[in-house]
Formats: C-alpha cells, sequence, structure tokens
C-alpha cells in the first residue's frame, strides 16, 4: 500500500506544481485562454461608458474642446470597438494607457476618454483575480500532495496503516475538491466577481479530515477491513 500511496502522490505533486509554476511562467498564454470570456464581460461593464462617449463625441461641445483631429480621432475607436470588441479589448489591454490630461479637458474629455481606461482596469482586475484564484488552487493542492508524500515516506512502521490512510485521504480530498472546482465553474464564477480564494484550501482541509474521520468511524466498514488506530 505504501508504494502505491508514494506513487499517487509524487504523480500528484509533479502535475499541481507544473500546473503552479504555468500561473507565474506561461501568463500571455493564461491570457488568451481567458481572453474570450474576459473580454465578454468587460464589455458587458463598459457598455454604458462606451454609449456615454459616442453621445458626448457627437455633440458640438467635443468639437470645440477636443478638436476635429481628437474627435475624429475618438470616432475611429469607437467604430474600432463596435466592428470587433474582442479584438479591440485585446489590443488595447496589452498597451499602457495614459490618463494625463483627461481629467483637466472637462467632463466631455472624460466621457470621450474614459471608456478605455475602464475597459483596462476592468480587465486587468478580472484576469489578476483569475490568476490568484489558480495560484490557490494549485498552492493548496501542491501543499497538499506534498504533505501526502512526505507521510507516506517518513512513516514509522508502527504507525503505517493510520498515517497511509491519513495520507490517501489527503489525496482523495484533492481529487474531489478538484473536481467540485471545475465542475461548479469557479473560473466563471470569478468573472462574476465571485471568488473561491482561501476558502479553498480550508474546503480541501475539512474534506481531508472527513474523508479521513468517516473511514475510521467503525461503522464505516466491515470488522476485517477496518483501520487499526494506535493504542
Amino acid at each position: 500500500m505504501r508504494r502505491i500511496v508514494v506513487a499517487l502522490s509524487a504523480l500528484s505533486t509533479a502535475f499541481f506544481a507544473v500546473f503552479f509554476a504555468y500561473t507565474f511562467v506561461a501568463r500571455e498564454h493564461l491570457a488568451g485562454l481567458a481572453l474570450e470570456f474576459v473580454a465578454r464581460k468587460t464589455e458587458e461593464h463598459v457598455e454604458p461608458a462606451v454609449k456615454l462617449a459616442e453621445q458626448a463625441i457627437e455633440s458640438k461641445t467635443a468639437a470645440k474642446l477636443l478638436g476635429e483631429d481628437k474627435t475624429a480621432s475618438v470616432r475611429r475607436e469607437l467604430a474600432d470597438y463596435r466592428r470587433d470588441p474582442t479584438g479591440y479589448i485585446a489590443t488595447l489591454t496589452r498597451k499602457r494607457l495614459s490618463d494625463a490630461g483627461i481629467e483637466e479637458q472637462g467632463p466631455i474629455a472624460a466621457k470621450a476618454f474614459g471608456w478605455k481606461r475602464s475597459i483596462e482596469q476592468f480587465f486587468a482586475a478580472r484576469f489578476q483575480a483569475i490568476v490568484a484564484d489558480l495560484r490557490i488552487f494549485a498552492g493548496s493542492n501542491l501543499m497538499a500532495t506534498i504533505a501526502s508524500l512526505a507521510m507516506a515516506l517518513c512513516v514509522r512502521e508502527s504507525r503505517l496503516t493510520p498515517v497511509l490512510w491519513f495520507s490517501l485521504s489527503m489525496l482523495s480530498a484533492v481529487a474531489y475538491t478538484s473536481y467540485l472546482y471545475v465542475d461548479s465553474l469557479s473560473f466563471f464564477r470569478i468573472l462574476m466577481q465571485i471568488h473561491v480564494g482561501w476558502w479553498y484550501p480550508a474546503i480541501l482541509l475539512a474534506t481531508a479530515a472527513a474523508i479521513y474521520t468517516t473511514g475510521k468511524r467503525p461503522d464505516a466498514a466491515d470488522p476485517e477491513s477496518r483501520i487499526p488506530t494506535p493504542g
């Protein structure tokens, strides 16, 4: 049994170590995977600001305050956005926006240019939430599988059975909570600004304890298969 638990723990540790590292070294790839979903939510969020910009730019006041060149530029950008919101958001969020001078030009200028800032800020916030949640998820599972591996490797023969059972409980909890994490579409909940965050490791530990406790109850198994506890 020890070999089985060690093998499962080692494989799980390797998987979550790679996954955890991925959230740091492959942010661009992760951003590409998340782009369509985040862009859709961003589009919904900024729609009121875009409409305000479209109204503001058509006013006579805008032409006087901004000048013909800037007014024409804003019109072109609004048209580009309407033509392909996802592509526009993807391009815009790769750049660093400068807010300098917008507020000083008055409320018309703020409406004409502020929608771009709103896109950048909302997209960045949602993407950072995804990265943070995935890191907590992967990091928590990594710590659990490392603990499971260490217990399986270092346990003394006198405590072998109960410790291996707890180690296996940890692995079971990792598998079960990972399934719940994916099945409950936590990724998409993030886009709705509902985060799992640090609740995940708490749920993981509670699940492991519940599995272990249930497995040690007298009525949890047949008398022949009960796991003895150290006396």
